[in-house]
């Protein structure tokens, strides 16, 4: 699965890399295969955060996520030289304190979000429509102690229509071009995050799962070709960074469980 994801961004990219998310399924021995593929790890807690450094991945190859980390978990991701991509303006504050303390500059990134739903998936992140997105740039671009390096976004989780991936990446695109020769900017990632689907059945599929799910030709194409399309007009383009979780592990583990107990609830339902 890693090695039919990988070829189908690489083929499409001049410049791909997989970050495999670690909250899918932390297991070190799971984390170590995709390492020995070449994946770098996306983390989003202190506690991932020690199992990529214990499997010996490179500080530079940690992607580190999340709507809260702490101070010290900051500083030890600015000294190992990871990728952070805030999620607040409270971590915009907290990395630029660190950051004179240290008397270093900091380079991060943002999450993003957009209105591609009828409803909007915006928990994290700054928002686009808005103008919050712009006005966070403009924040980290001012600093004297960060620069603002990478673009964050996760559109959400087992997406079925490749469509809304072409969606983000044309709003992606247009936002890079709009950034882009701002001083203090400086564009070295695009990180695209995950959602892929798989070939399991969820419970509110009507369609079996086999016959619903894209390939990752297909995921890749929607995400790629817009992005190609636009960015080509930068000259060197930055890295894409993609973060699939459930796409790689779901049809390959399997949860054995046991049951402790029953009970049925005076509705009549029965529950384990």
């Amino acid at each position: 699965k890693y090695k039919d994801l990988y070829r189908a961004f690489s083929t499409r990219y001049p410049r791909a890399t997989v970050a495999y998310s670690y909250k899918t399924n932390f297991l070190p021995g799971i984390c170590a295969v995709f390492h020995h593929e070449g994946a770098w790890a996306e983390v989003v807690s202190g506690f991932e955060y020690d199992i990529a450094m214990n499997l010996g991945v490179p500080g530079n190859q940690i992607v580190f996520n999340g709507p809260y980390k702490t101070k010290a978990e900051l500083q030890r991701a600015i000294e190992q030289d990871s990728i952070i991509n805030v999620d607040s303006y409270q971590e915009i504050y907290d990395i630029e304190e660190l950051a004179k303390e240290l008397d270093v500059e900091v380079k991060v990134g943002i999450r993003i979000n957009m209105q591609l739903y009828e409803t909007n998936w915006d928990r994290f992140g700054f928002n686009l429509e808005s103008g919050q997105a712009i006005d966070a740039c403009m924040r980290i671009a001012s600093s004297e102690n960060l620069r603002l390096t990478g673009l964050h976004i996760h559109i959400g989780t087992f997406i079925l229509d490749t469509n809304i991936y072409r969606a983000m990446a044309q709003k992606l695109a247009a936002f890079c071009m709009l950034i882009k020769d701002h001083p203090g900017v400086n564009l070295e990632y695009l990180d695209v995050g995950g959602g892929y689907a798989t070939r399991n059945t969820l419970h509110f599929q009507w369609i079996p799962g086999e016959y619903a799910c894209p390939t990752f030709d297909e995921y890749a194409e929607a995400i790629c070709l817009p992005l190609m399309t636009e960015l080509s007009k930068m000259g060197e383009m930055p890295l894409l960074i993609i973060e699939p979780g459930r796409a790689l592990v779901d049809e390959g583990v399997h949860l054995i469980t046991t049951v402790i107990s029953r009970k049925t609830f005076s509705s009549g339902t029965k529950g384990v």
